[in-house]
């Protein structure tokens, strides 16, 4: 999986910059949401497990899913 996240780099970090998505994002940067989205849906594990144990809580990713817009994603 650090592979995944290698290849999500360098387009993450172009969409943060354009969209200014990580301006007040104080802990998770939008490169860790889109790596734990992508890490649940390959290895088909709950979103909510997968963020915690990768050190975000559930209101961290409850604020996160509700305060970002959904275009970055797609």
């Amino acid at each position: 999986m650090k592979t995944v996240k290698k290849i999500l780099n360098k387009p993450a970090n172009e969409i943060s910059e354009s969209m200014n998505l990580d301006i007040n994002s104080k802990r998770i940067k939008f490169i860790d949401h889109a790596y734990a989205i992508i890490y649940s849906a390959l290895h088909g594990c709950d979103l909510t497990d997968t963020s915690i144990d990768n050190g975000i809580s559930r209101s961290w990713l409850s604020k996160l899913n509700s305060n970002k817009p959904y275009m970055p994603f797609i």
